[in-house]
């Protein structure tokens, strides 16, 4: 029995899914958080005094806070001598300096509440997009246009069953269905991610107040996000173009009449169940180790013992799955 060459998932065939889903990430929830902190910032507080204190500067900076009679923050050497001048009182194990309120000159304290009353408005106006942001991931439906990433699995397909002298043209009206379908199959996927990114920053814009309202924490919460953002968009974007491109052969293959395959997994430590997994882990993890060499049909799919967490599935259609099917022909 013959080979065909087996059609790996390529980097090129969900490049274009993954930028769309960091597009509709940052467009949908990073760049308005984003402009609400630029709007916030405390660098648009107006220092009306030229000769205003290292200690007043820092406060309407956010770089020094002042609350529960403690300031703290970051204190250079102009910022120390201010505060003894004033009469606060540095307290080594908490690396900050005490003062009771009554204490604090009002210019100083002014400055402190103008900085809480600015830090407070962003959180808040953060909140607030925050809320608007789930409400639209839960009632819209975001979609990518597949089409590129469809004419090319379906030019791999065509280069790995060169050999087949029946090779029937996917048409244009095909071609535009089934991304069509990808692109609804996607939109549950984004509107879970949107929502899981958007409940774990709410979490973090909280503990942020909690902390005392720093500008500089928040500004690295939006960007952490935005960083996990892109992993995430291409963990998605490759493991949904895989489910496709495994279905999509499948199907293809046995409308020419190819009925089995032979499976091949990447033959490496990767390869489920990977090393080092208890024997719980194992048999959650599936198991592709056995699988490989072994052949199977398109019509019945490999037994679900071996799959993961008991589906059956035909190479690449397992989560993150990075085998594939060595079509068979006589």
């Amino acid at each position: 029995m013959r080979t065909l060459r087996p059609q790996h998932l390529q980097d090129s065939y969900f490049s274009d899914i993954e930028r769309q889903l960091r597009a509709i990430f940052f467009e949908e929830l990073i760049e308005p958080l984003i402009a609400i902190i630029k709007e916030h910032s405390p660098l648009n507080l107006k220092i009306e005094n030229a000769t205003t204190s290292a200690l007043t500067r820092a406060l309407l900076s956010g770089r020094v806070q002042y609350k529960d009679n403690k300031f703290t923050g970051e204190f250079s050497a102009a910022i120390v001598k201010d505060l003894r001048s004033i009469g606060a009182v540095f307290l080594k194990r908490q690396k900050a300096y005490r003062l009771a309120q009554a204490l604090v000159p009002t210019v100083v304290l002014d400055a402190a509440i103008r900085y809480e009353f600015r830090a407070k408005g962003a959180h808040d106006a953060i909140e607030a997009e925050l809320n608007r942001a789930m409400h639209y991931a839960i009632v819209d439906t975001h979609h990518v246009d597949a089409l590129s990433m469809v004419s090319k699995v379906d030019a791999g397909w065509r280069a790995s069953a060169a050999r087949l002298e029946v090779k029937p043209e996917l048409t244009v009206v095909g071609k535009h269905r089934l991304a069509a379908n990808y692109s609804e199959a996607l939109s549950l996927p984004i509107k879970n991610w949107l929502q899981e990114q958007i409940l774990k920053l709410r979490q973090d814009v909280k503990e942020n107040a909690e902390a005392g309202y720093r500008f500089d924490s928040l500004i690295n919460i939006v960007r952490q996000r935005g960083n996990v953002s892109k992993s995430k968009a291409k963990f998605l974007a490759r493991q949904e173009t895989g489910l496709f491109m495994a279905q999509y052969r499948r199907q293809r293959f046995l409308d020419v009449g190819v009925r089995k395959y032979r499976w091949s997994t990447s033959h490496d430590v990767r390869v489920r169940p990977e090393p080092g997994l208890s024997a719980a882990e194992r048999i959650h993890a599936g198991n592709h180790r056995i699988l490989d060499q072994q052949e199977f049909t398109y019509e019945n799919k490999a037994p679900a013992r071996y799959m993961s967490i008991g589906k059956p599935c035909n190479p690449g259609e397992d989560y993150n799955c990075r085998c594939v099917d060595i079509p068979l022909i006589a």
